[in-house]
């Protein structure tokens, strides 16, 4: 499940999903390039995070996420 939004109070948009989930800390460690998740079964580069990234804070938006219940939210707070 992923569910997209824009929260007027925050300035943001808001995307959820039902995923693993990972905490603010999680999330800063796995936004560096190269670097996946050790319990990972999918295969990747460990680059897809750092460069959406790259490319949303390049253009002035601030991204943020917080483990919820089920999965994990993502805030992007635009200007």
């Amino acid at each position: 499940m992923v569910k997209i939004y824009y929260d007027k109070d925050l300035k943001s948009i808001i995307i959820e999903d039902n995923g693993r989930g990972i905490t603010q800390e999680q999330f800063e460690e796995l936004r560096k390039p190269y670097v996946r998740n050790d319990k990972q079964k999918e295969s990747g580069s460990g680059l897809g995070l750092n460069i959406c990234c790259a490319i949303l804070e390049e253009h002035g938006f601030k991204v943020k996420c917080e483990k919820i219940e089920r999965g994990t939210k993502f805030k992007i707070q635009i200007k």
